[in-house]
């Protein structure tokens, strides 16, 4: 079942337009490495050992796959979860997609996905514009790999049997995390 959900060719162009983000952080913030989006990472790895996950706060399967990758992070790993609103009214997910964006403290994160308040925040025009593009890449990924609908939870990840890129959708087995 795991070699049919992978998705290939389109994790390289994420890894290169998430390195370009945080390129574009850091010029705005100093040039530093040290300030990153509060409750978006969590764990310290590099680019190569982090798991990148989209979601959308509504979505009971992205709720699943955060409640089943705790064990995953308490161990060290990284995971940057990448809120978008990519189901049904827009206006309905962008407030809690921007609450995870614009949170202070890092319970916001497992309030919201783990055990699903509805905490709703005004989001910047920063924080629309990063769901927007979240979303676009989600779309494009989706399409650059022949599926006719984009889902999520979405993960890309570097496979560290073939050293590449991959795409998958959903992440509700915990065989993928440890793999």
């Amino acid at each position: 079942r795991f070699d049919k959900e992978v998705v290939a060719d389109s994790g390289a162009e994420f890894v290169a337009a998430k390195l370009a983000e945080r390129d574009q952080r850091h010029q705005k913030s100093g040039d530093t490495r040290y300030l990153v989006e509060p409750n978006v990472k969590e764990g310290k790895g590099g680019i190569g050992d982090t798991v990148y996950i989209i979601i959308d706060p509504r979505c009971p399967y992205c709720r699943e796959t955060y409640n089943l990758t705790r064990a995953y992070a308490a161990k060290g790993h990284s995971i940057k979860w990448i809120p978008s609103a990519a189901l049904g009214n827009p206006a309905d997910g962008v407030p809690l997609a921007a609450t995870i964006l614009q949170a202070k403290d890092q319970k916001t994160l497992a309030r919201v996905l783990g055990k699903h308040e509805q905490i709703r925040s005004e989001p910047t025009p920063e924080t629309v514009e990063h769901l927007s593009t979240n979303l676009a890449f989600l779309f494009a990924a989706f399409e650059n790999n022949g599926k006719e609908q984009a889902g999520v939870p979405a993960a890309f990840f570097i496979d560290h049997r073939t050293g590449k890129p991959r795409m998958m959708t959903g992440l509700s087995q915990a065989v993928v995390l440890e793999d």
